[in-house]
């Protein structure tokens, strides 16, 4: 029988995983290896841009995201997982991630993004893999605002029981 507490915490290390590879910095690129060894055969990933679902396969994913950093328009991102959801079921498992993606965009320069990435994984050969994931940006809480500092509360005077505390 399967541990969920171990598996809840190898599918956070695979997340995690998934956005190191996605990551790099300005004049790099991504880790490609990595990035093709995140997904199972037939897996699809699928961008949600203004409500219209554009499907490709991870080899298709990769080419677009090489054109992008090979033409200028992306320089360099840093992805990381805000906030995640895990459920997992036998061998299949559903993980909604909040990212927040911090990027170099060519011209114009950086900007910071959060999304959400919906992934369906598979354990395979005792890993998980990636079935599916889509992707939306620009979706989710935008990140937190610097609260202000709460007023000092004044001294309140020790508390003493009615009638002195004393019988």
């Amino acid at each position: 029988m399967a541990d969920p507490v171990a598996d809840t915490e190898a599918i956070r290390r695979y997340i995690a995983g998934f956005y190191a590879a996605f990551s790099f910095r300005e004049g790099g690129q991504p880790n490609w290896d990595a990035l093709r060894g995140l997904f199972s055969t037939g897996a699809q990933v699928i961008e949600i841009k203004g409500g219209e679902p554009q499907s490709m396969t991870p080899p298709e994913f990769i080419a677009r995201l090489r054109s992008r950093i090979a033409h200028g328009e992306l320089l360099g991102q840093q992805e990381r997982d805000v906030e995640s959801a895990v459920r997992v079921l036998g061998d299949l498992a559903q993980v909604f991630s909040q990212f927040e993606n911090r990027g170099n965009a060519g011209p114009g320069g950086g900007k910071t993004m959060r999304g959400v990435n919906a992934f369906q994984l598979v354990r395979q050969g005792g890993r998980w893999l990636c079935l599916t994931v889509a992707r939306a940006e620009g979706v989710g809480p935008p990140p937190a605002q610097p609260r202000p500092a709460a007023p000092a509360l004044a001294p309140r005077p020790p508390f003493r029981p009615p009638g002195g505390g004393r019988r």
